[in-house]
């Protein structure tokens, strides 16, 4: 009953409070490692987004970012490239 309950509040966070789109997550990430695009550059590049938002989806901040569709993404695998492959 725990998980299931886990699980339904993990799939709403993912639709209603999530502050990323997908798309923007993955460019985000892409600019900053492929690219070396500085994070002041980033936060002028993505008006909607706070800084410290930008610093947890290129791993620098702590804590989670939400994706939406997806849902919580731990910030602290700096590895992850494809956030559908996150563990949540």
């Amino acid at each position: 009953m725990k998980r299931l309950r886990k699980d339904r509040l993990r799939d709403a966070f993912g639709r209603y409070r999530a502050k990323l789109t997908p798309g923007d997550f993955g460019a985000i990430r892409t600019k900053h490692f492929d690219y070396g695009v500085r994070i002041c550059d980033l936060v002028r590049e993505y008006p909607q987004y706070a800084r410290e938002t930008i610093r947890r989806v290129i791993g620098r901040g702590r804590g989670y970012i939400g994706v939406k569709g997806i849902g919580r993404v731990d910030t602290t695998d700096t590895t992850l490239r494809d956030p559908h492959s996150a563990k949540h």
